[in-house]
Protein backbone atom coordinates (compact mmCIF):
# COMPACT_ATOMS: atom_id res chain seq x y z
CA UNK A 1 0.00 0.00 0.00
CA UNK A 2 1.30 3.20 -0.52
CA UNK A 3 1.56 5.57 2.19
CA UNK A 4 2.89 9.37 2.54
CA UNK A 5 6.15 9.19 4.37
CA UNK A 6 7.26 12.19 3.96
CA UNK A 7 8.16 14.14 7.45
CA UNK A 8 8.49 17.89 8.07
CA UNK A 9 11.90 18.86 9.50
CA UNK A 10 11.72 21.05 12.58
CA UNK A 11 14.90 21.10 14.25
CA UNK A 12 15.84 24.95 14.16
CA UNK A 13 11.81 25.40 15.29
CA UNK A 14 11.92 22.78 17.72
CA UNK A 15 11.77 24.95 20.68
CA UNK A 16 8.85 26.76 19.82
CA UNK A 17 6.78 23.72 19.72
CA UNK A 18 4.49 21.36 22.15
CA UNK A 19 6.22 18.29 23.01
CA UNK A 20 2.22 16.90 24.43
CA UNK A 21 0.50 14.34 23.50
CA UNK A 22 -0.65 15.25 19.79
CA UNK A 23 -4.47 12.56 20.20
CA UNK A 24 -5.96 15.27 22.78
CA UNK A 25 -7.75 17.07 19.99
CA UNK A 26 -9.75 13.84 19.08
CA UNK A 27 -11.27 13.93 22.65
CA UNK A 28 -13.16 16.76 21.60
CA UNK A 29 -13.60 17.26 18.49
CA UNK A 30 -16.36 15.07 16.32
CA UNK A 31 -14.94 12.47 13.99
CA UNK A 32 -14.45 13.28 10.30
CA UNK A 33 -17.12 12.56 7.91
CA UNK A 34 -15.77 10.45 5.07
CA UNK A 35 -18.22 9.29 2.05
CA UNK A 36 -17.32 7.65 -0.88
CA UNK A 37 -18.71 7.60 -4.17
CA UNK A 38 -18.37 4.88 -6.84
CA UNK A 39 -21.25 5.64 -9.60
CA UNK A 40 -19.69 2.44 -11.43
CA UNK A 41 -20.03 4.92 -14.76
CA UNK A 42 -16.52 6.66 -14.78
CA UNK A 43 -18.20 9.45 -13.20
CA UNK A 44 -16.11 11.47 -10.91
CA UNK A 45 -15.82 14.60 -8.53
CA UNK A 46 -15.62 18.00 -10.68
CA UNK A 47 -16.39 20.79 -8.16
CA UNK A 48 -18.35 21.20 -4.96
CA UNK A 49 -20.23 24.47 -3.81
CA UNK A 50 -18.67 27.29 -2.16
CA UNK A 51 -20.61 26.08 0.91
CA UNK A 52 -19.79 22.52 0.65
CA UNK A 53 -23.21 21.26 0.35
CA UNK A 54 -22.99 20.55 -2.82
CA UNK A 55 -21.15 18.20 -5.86
CA UNK A 56 -20.98 17.46 -9.61
CA UNK A 57 -19.37 14.45 -11.08
CA UNK A 58 -19.46 13.03 -14.39
CA UNK A 59 -17.28 11.06 -16.91
CA UNK A 60 -15.94 9.43 -19.99
CA UNK A 61 -18.46 7.70 -21.84
CA UNK A 62 -17.31 3.79 -21.33
CA UNK A 63 -19.00 3.14 -25.02
CA UNK A 64 -17.85 6.27 -26.74
CA UNK A 65 -13.97 7.94 -25.36
CA UNK A 66 -14.64 10.78 -27.31
CA UNK A 67 -17.78 11.99 -25.19
CA UNK A 68 -18.54 12.99 -21.53
CA UNK A 69 -21.92 12.07 -19.92
CA UNK A 70 -23.42 10.46 -16.36
CA UNK A 71 -23.26 13.83 -15.43
CA UNK A 72 -24.49 13.83 -11.43
CA UNK A 73 -25.70 16.33 -9.05
CA UNK A 74 -25.18 15.34 -4.95
CA UNK A 75 -25.97 16.92 -1.69
CA UNK A 76 -23.08 16.19 0.60
CA UNK A 77 -24.93 16.82 3.35
CA UNK A 78 -28.00 14.17 3.23
CA UNK A 79 -26.01 11.83 0.13
CA UNK A 80 -29.51 12.49 -2.19
CA UNK A 81 -27.69 12.02 -5.91
CA UNK A 82 -29.79 13.29 -8.71
CA UNK A 83 -29.13 12.36 -12.01
CA UNK A 84 -28.69 14.60 -14.47
CA UNK A 85 -27.60 12.79 -17.88
CA UNK A 86 -27.05 9.32 -17.86
CA UNK A 87 -25.70 6.86 -20.89
CA UNK A 88 -27.99 4.46 -20.09
CA UNK A 89 -26.78 2.01 -22.89
CA UNK A 90 -27.63 4.20 -25.85
CA UNK A 91 -25.91 3.59 -29.13
CA UNK A 92 -24.76 7.32 -28.66
CA UNK A 93 -24.50 8.69 -25.58
CA UNK A 94 -25.67 12.25 -24.59
CA UNK A 95 -22.93 14.42 -24.46
CA UNK A 96 -23.55 16.00 -21.13
CA UNK A 97 -20.87 17.50 -18.00
CA UNK A 98 -21.86 19.08 -14.75
CA UNK A 99 -18.51 21.92 -14.32
CA UNK A 100 -19.42 23.87 -11.57
CA UNK A 101 -22.65 23.96 -8.78
CA UNK A 102 -24.21 27.09 -6.70
CA UNK A 103 -24.88 26.90 -3.24
CA UNK A 104 -28.38 25.93 -3.87
CA UNK A 105 -27.71 23.63 -6.02
CA UNK A 106 -28.08 25.31 -9.72
CA UNK A 107 -25.16 23.38 -12.16
CA UNK A 108 -23.64 24.60 -15.11
CA UNK A 109 -21.98 22.51 -17.47
CA UNK A 110 -22.69 21.50 -21.15
CA UNK A 111 -25.62 19.81 -22.46
CA UNK A 112 -25.80 18.24 -25.93
CA UNK A 113 -22.63 19.84 -26.58
CA UNK A 114 -23.88 23.24 -25.88
CA UNK A 115 -22.78 25.29 -22.53
CA UNK A 116 -26.31 24.97 -20.25
CA UNK A 117 -27.40 25.74 -16.79
CA UNK A 118 -29.82 22.86 -15.12
CA UNK A 119 -32.01 23.82 -12.14
CA UNK A 120 -34.67 21.24 -10.33
CA UNK A 121 -37.50 22.81 -11.37
CA UNK A 122 -36.61 22.91 -15.20
CA UNK A 123 -33.77 20.66 -15.94
CA UNK A 124 -31.36 22.02 -18.57
CA UNK A 125 -31.71 25.26 -20.20
CA UNK A 126 -29.21 26.35 -23.56
CA UNK A 127 -27.23 29.17 -22.65
CA UNK A 128 -27.08 32.04 -25.74
CA UNK A 129 -23.93 32.06 -27.44
CA UNK A 130 -22.17 34.16 -30.12
CA UNK A 131 -23.42 33.55 -33.86
CA UNK A 132 -21.25 31.58 -35.88
CA UNK A 133 -19.99 29.37 -33.11
CA UNK A 134 -21.23 26.27 -32.16
CA UNK A 135 -20.07 23.24 -29.18
CA UNK A 136 -19.80 24.96 -25.49
CA UNK A 137 -19.90 24.69 -22.26
CA UNK A 138 -20.36 26.68 -18.89
CA UNK A 139 -17.82 26.16 -16.50
CA UNK A 140 -17.77 28.09 -13.62
CA UNK A 141 -20.61 29.76 -11.75
CA UNK A 142 -20.84 32.48 -8.70
CA UNK A 143 -22.15 30.89 -5.48
CA UNK A 144 -25.14 32.98 -5.71
CA UNK A 145 -26.05 31.69 -9.32
CA UNK A 146 -25.69 35.67 -10.98
CA UNK A 147 -22.55 34.89 -12.98
CA UNK A 148 -21.00 32.36 -15.29
CA UNK A 149 -17.99 31.80 -17.39
CA UNK A 150 -16.98 29.34 -20.74
CA UNK A 151 -16.57 28.96 -23.93
CA UNK A 152 -17.73 28.20 -27.39
CA UNK A 153 -15.47 26.35 -29.14
CA UNK A 154 -15.24 26.05 -32.50
CA UNK A 155 -16.63 27.74 -36.14
CA UNK A 156 -19.32 26.12 -37.56
CA UNK A 157 -18.77 24.50 -40.73
CA UNK A 158 -14.97 25.28 -39.99
CA UNK A 159 -13.42 22.91 -38.77
CA UNK A 160 -9.65 23.44 -40.14
CA UNK A 161 -9.50 26.73 -38.38
CA UNK A 162 -10.62 25.26 -34.77
CA UNK A 163 -10.69 28.21 -32.20
CA UNK A 164 -12.23 29.54 -28.96
CA UNK A 165 -13.87 32.17 -27.46
CA UNK A 166 -14.39 33.46 -23.86
CA UNK A 167 -17.86 33.78 -22.57
CA UNK A 168 -19.90 35.77 -19.62
CA UNK A 169 -23.38 35.11 -18.77
CA UNK A 170 -25.67 36.97 -16.28
CA UNK A 171 -27.84 34.20 -15.09
CA UNK A 172 -30.17 36.64 -13.93
CA UNK A 173 -31.58 37.78 -17.01
CA UNK A 174 -30.27 34.77 -19.67
CA UNK A 175 -27.59 37.25 -21.64
CA UNK A 176 -24.14 37.16 -22.96
CA UNK A 177 -22.17 39.97 -21.43
CA UNK A 178 -19.30 42.02 -23.26
CA UNK A 179 -15.82 42.07 -21.44
CA UNK A 180 -13.65 44.58 -23.81
CA UNK A 181 -9.97 44.72 -22.27
CA UNK A 182 -9.49 40.77 -22.77
CA UNK A 183 -6.27 39.90 -23.87
CA UNK A 184 -6.43 39.11 -27.73
CA UNK A 185 -2.62 38.15 -27.85
CA UNK A 186 -0.76 35.51 -26.44
CA UNK A 187 2.78 35.57 -24.75
CA UNK A 188 4.62 35.28 -27.52
CA UNK A 189 2.69 37.90 -28.95
CA UNK A 190 0.92 36.05 -31.98
CA UNK A 191 -2.79 36.78 -32.22
CA UNK A 192 -4.96 34.71 -30.01
CA UNK A 193 -6.72 31.83 -31.72
CA UNK A 194 -8.56 30.10 -28.68
CA UNK A 195 -9.42 32.37 -25.71
CA UNK A 196 -11.40 30.85 -22.95
CA UNK A 197 -12.44 31.44 -19.25
CA UNK A 198 -12.40 29.03 -16.59
CA UNK A 199 -12.81 30.54 -13.07
CA UNK A 200 -14.97 33.80 -11.67
CA UNK A 201 -14.42 35.37 -8.04
CA UNK A 202 -17.72 34.77 -5.85
CA UNK A 203 -18.33 38.87 -6.51
CA UNK A 204 -18.37 38.53 -10.38
CA UNK A 205 -15.24 40.65 -10.48
CA UNK A 206 -12.67 38.84 -11.55
CA UNK A 207 -12.31 35.68 -13.92
CA UNK A 208 -9.41 34.03 -14.73
CA UNK A 209 -8.61 32.90 -18.64
CA UNK A 210 -6.17 31.28 -21.05
CA UNK A 211 -5.06 32.24 -24.32
CA UNK A 212 -4.19 29.27 -26.38
CA UNK A 213 -4.11 26.89 -24.17
CA UNK A 214 -2.58 24.27 -27.04
CA UNK A 215 -0.52 26.37 -28.77
CA UNK A 216 1.96 26.31 -25.78
CA UNK A 217 4.52 28.51 -27.52
CA UNK A 218 1.65 31.36 -27.31
CA UNK A 219 -0.02 30.05 -24.21
CA UNK A 220 -0.94 33.17 -21.65
CA UNK A 221 -2.66 32.56 -18.47
CA UNK A 222 -4.52 35.77 -16.93
CA UNK A 223 -6.72 37.19 -14.46
CA UNK A 224 -9.59 39.55 -16.34
CA UNK A 225 -11.01 42.63 -13.82
CA UNK A 226 -14.29 43.54 -14.65
CA UNK A 227 -14.28 46.45 -12.48
CA UNK A 228 -11.64 48.12 -14.87
CA UNK A 229 -11.78 46.52 -18.02
CA UNK A 230 -8.02 45.15 -18.12
CA UNK A 231 -6.14 42.08 -17.34
CA UNK A 232 -2.58 41.26 -16.32
CA UNK A 233 -0.56 37.93 -17.05
CA UNK A 234 -0.68 35.42 -13.90
CA UNK A 235 3.08 35.70 -12.91
CA UNK A 236 4.03 38.89 -13.76
CA UNK A 237 3.44 42.72 -12.77
CA UNK A 238 2.25 45.08 -15.01
CA UNK A 239 5.74 46.04 -16.36
CA UNK A 240 6.07 42.51 -17.31
CA UNK A 241 8.71 41.72 -14.62
CA UNK A 242 7.76 38.50 -13.00
CA UNK A 243 6.81 37.74 -9.55
CA UNK A 244 9.70 35.87 -8.45
CA UNK A 245 13.30 35.78 -9.94
CA UNK A 246 13.59 32.99 -12.94
CA UNK A 247 9.87 32.53 -12.52
CA UNK A 248 8.82 31.42 -16.34
CA UNK A 249 5.32 30.74 -16.25
CA UNK A 250 2.43 29.91 -13.81
CA UNK A 251 -0.96 28.76 -14.03
CA UNK A 252 -3.93 29.18 -11.00
CA UNK A 253 -6.94 28.97 -9.69
CA UNK A 254 -9.15 31.43 -7.43
CA UNK A 255 -10.15 30.68 -3.82
CA UNK A 256 -14.07 30.65 -3.75
CA UNK A 257 -14.15 34.15 -2.36
CA UNK A 258 -11.89 35.20 -5.17
CA UNK A 259 -9.17 36.47 -2.57
CA UNK A 260 -6.55 34.10 -3.45
CA UNK A 261 -5.02 32.49 -6.27
CA UNK A 262 -2.82 29.57 -5.95
CA UNK A 263 -1.59 27.23 -8.33
CA UNK A 264 2.11 25.98 -10.04
CA UNK A 265 4.86 27.97 -10.83
CA UNK A 266 7.67 27.17 -13.14
CA UNK A 267 11.10 28.03 -11.87
CA UNK A 268 14.59 28.27 -14.35
CA UNK A 269 16.90 26.19 -12.66
CA UNK A 270 20.14 26.28 -14.27
CA UNK A 271 20.86 27.48 -17.89
CA UNK A 272 18.40 24.58 -19.29
CA UNK A 273 16.36 22.87 -16.96
CA UNK A 274 13.36 23.81 -15.08
CA UNK A 275 11.65 22.84 -11.68
CA UNK A 276 8.34 23.84 -10.52
CA UNK A 277 6.91 24.40 -7.11
CA UNK A 278 3.58 25.77 -5.57
CA UNK A 279 2.69 29.60 -4.65
CA UNK A 280 -0.35 31.79 -3.15
CA UNK A 281 -1.46 34.94 -4.32
CA UNK A 282 -2.85 37.39 -2.67
CA UNK A 283 -5.41 39.39 -5.30
CA UNK A 284 -5.89 42.44 -2.95
CA UNK A 285 -2.05 42.79 -1.38
CA UNK A 286 -0.43 41.61 -4.82
CA UNK A 287 1.65 39.61 -2.10
CA UNK A 288 2.72 36.23 -3.65
CA UNK A 289 4.64 33.46 -1.81
CA UNK A 290 6.43 31.17 -3.71
CA UNK A 291 5.76 27.20 -1.39
CA UNK A 292 8.79 25.56 -2.31
CA UNK A 293 9.32 22.30 -1.12
CA UNK A 294 11.73 19.78 -2.83
CA UNK A 295 9.94 16.48 -1.93
CA UNK A 296 6.49 18.36 -2.99
CA UNK A 297 7.68 19.88 -6.36
CA UNK A 298 6.08 17.79 -8.68
CA UNK A 299 2.36 19.09 -7.64
CA UNK A 300 -0.78 19.04 -9.81
CA UNK A 301 -4.57 19.63 -8.40
CA UNK A 302 -3.73 22.78 -6.37
CA UNK A 303 -5.98 24.40 -4.70
CA UNK A 304 -6.95 27.02 -2.15
CA UNK A 305 -9.73 27.85 0.44
CA UNK A 306 -11.17 31.40 1.83
CA UNK A 307 -8.34 31.43 4.55
CA UNK A 308 -5.36 30.75 2.15
CA UNK A 309 -4.74 27.22 3.00
CA UNK A 310 -3.43 25.31 0.04
CA UNK A 311 -4.05 21.38 -0.87
CA UNK A 312 -1.94 19.72 -3.29
CA UNK A 313 -1.29 16.05 -5.41
CA UNK A 314 1.95 14.77 -6.38
CA UNK A 315 3.26 12.83 -7.86
CA UNK A 316 1.59 14.79 -11.48
CA UNK A 317 2.75 11.51 -13.11
CA UNK A 318 0.96 9.53 -12.24
CA UNK A 319 -3.00 9.02 -10.87
CA UNK A 320 -1.79 7.55 -7.58
CA UNK A 321 -0.99 11.02 -5.79
CA UNK A 322 -0.64 12.15 -2.19
CA UNK A 323 -2.59 15.11 -1.00
CA UNK A 324 -0.99 17.14 0.98
CA UNK A 325 -2.24 20.63 3.58
CA UNK A 326 -0.06 23.14 3.59
CA UNK A 327 -1.17 25.51 7.21
CA UNK A 328 0.94 27.60 9.39
CA UNK A 329 4.23 27.21 7.02
CA UNK A 330 4.49 23.57 7.55
CA UNK A 331 2.85 20.73 4.69
CA UNK A 332 1.02 17.95 6.24
CA UNK A 333 0.04 14.72 4.44
CA UNK A 334 -3.39 14.11 4.56
CA UNK A 335 -3.39 10.69 5.99
CA UNK A 336 -0.70 12.14 8.80
CA UNK A 337 -3.18 14.61 9.72
CA UNK A 338 -6.15 12.74 10.12
CA UNK A 339 -4.12 9.96 12.06
CA UNK A 340 -2.74 12.82 14.50
CA UNK A 341 -5.54 15.23 14.77
CA UNK A 342 -8.79 12.15 15.08
CA UNK A 343 -6.46 8.73 15.55
CA UNK A 344 -8.59 8.42 12.01
CA UNK A 345 -6.36 6.19 9.52
CA UNK A 346 -7.98 7.07 6.25
CA UNK A 347 -6.62 3.46 4.50
CA UNK A 348 -8.21 1.49 6.63
CA UNK A 349 -12.02 3.41 6.48
CA UNK A 350 -11.64 4.19 3.07
CA UNK A 351 -10.08 0.97 1.85
CA UNK A 352 -8.20 3.36 -0.90
CA UNK A 353 -4.19 3.03 -1.65
CA UNK A 354 -3.80 6.89 -2.02
CA UNK A 355 -5.13 10.27 -0.43
CA UNK A 356 -5.46 11.16 -4.56
CA UNK A 357 -6.00 14.30 -6.20
CA UNK A 358 -7.76 17.00 -4.33
CA UNK A 359 -10.15 18.65 -6.56
CA UNK A 360 -12.22 21.46 -4.67
CA UNK A 361 -12.68 23.01 -1.29
CA UNK A 362 -15.10 24.65 0.43
CA UNK A 363 -14.59 28.43 2.07
CA UNK A 364 -14.73 27.96 5.03
CA UNK A 365 -11.72 25.02 4.36
CA UNK A 366 -14.13 22.39 6.48
CA UNK A 367 -15.05 20.14 3.53
CA UNK A 368 -12.69 18.79 0.31
CA UNK A 369 -13.58 16.59 -2.56
CA UNK A 370 -10.90 14.43 -4.45
CA UNK A 371 -10.27 10.94 -5.91
CA UNK A 372 -7.93 8.22 -5.53
CA UNK A 373 -8.37 6.95 -9.06
CA UNK A 374 -10.11 8.50 -12.34
CA UNK A 375 -13.54 6.80 -11.41
CA UNK A 376 -13.96 6.68 -7.57
CA UNK A 377 -14.28 9.98 -5.53
CA UNK A 378 -14.79 10.87 -1.64
CA UNK A 379 -15.85 13.95 0.36
CA UNK A 380 -14.19 14.27 3.52
CA UNK A 381 -15.65 16.61 5.91
CA UNK A 382 -14.69 18.37 9.40
CA UNK A 383 -16.67 20.26 11.94
CA UNK A 384 -13.22 22.52 12.08
CA UNK A 385 -11.26 23.95 8.99
CA UNK A 386 -8.44 21.70 7.67
CA UNK A 387 -5.95 24.67 9.05
CA UNK A 388 -7.71 24.29 12.32
CA UNK A 389 -7.20 20.60 12.75
CA UNK A 390 -3.27 21.00 11.74
CA UNK A 391 -3.15 23.56 14.37
CA UNK A 392 -3.19 20.89 16.73
CA UNK A 393 -1.10 18.31 15.54
CA UNK A 394 1.87 17.36 17.34
CA UNK A 395 4.41 17.62 14.61
CA UNK A 396 7.24 16.10 16.80
CA UNK A 397 5.06 13.09 17.23
CA UNK A 398 5.88 11.15 14.37
CA UNK A 399 9.84 12.04 13.75
CA UNK A 400 13.17 9.69 12.83
CA UNK A 401 16.48 10.75 14.83
CA UNK A 402 20.04 8.64 15.14
CA UNK A 403 20.91 7.87 17.58
CA UNK A 404 17.85 7.08 18.57
CA UNK A 405 17.21 8.53 22.34
CA UNK A 406 19.05 6.93 25.54
CA UNK A 407 21.97 5.55 23.00
CA UNK A 408 25.84 5.79 24.24
CA UNK A 409 28.77 5.69 22.74
CA UNK A 410 30.16 2.09 22.46
CA UNK A 411 33.74 3.49 21.33
CA UNK A 412 35.12 6.52 20.46
CA UNK A 413 38.31 6.83 17.74
CA UNK A 414 40.28 9.99 17.12
CA UNK A 415 41.92 10.81 13.72
CA UNK A 416 44.73 13.38 12.93
CA UNK A 417 44.88 15.44 9.97
CA UNK A 418 47.54 17.59 9.06
CA UNK A 419 47.23 20.17 6.48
Amino acid sequence: MIRNNLKTLLVTMAGALSLAGGNLHAQTVADPKLDVYDFRDQSCVKSISDNGQWMVTYGTSPTDGSRYTNARLTNILTGEVTVLEIEEDTELPMPCTADDVTDDGVVVGEHNGEPAIWTKAAGWTALPHPSGWQGGLAEAVTPDGHWAVGRMYSYIGDAENYGETPILWDLTTMKIVETPGRPTVGSAGETASMVRYTGISADGRYIIGTVDFSYTWNTLEFIYDRQTATYSRIGFNADGTPWIPLLLGASGAFSPNGKWLAGTAVIQQGEQDETTASYRYNIETKEVELIDNQDLRDADGVIVDNNGTLFISTPSSTPIRSLYVYAGKFWYGLDELLQSAYGMDFYAKSGFNNTGTCMAVSGDGKVLAAFPDPYVSYTLRLNESFAEAAAKVNLLGNYTATPASGSSFSTVSYKHLTL
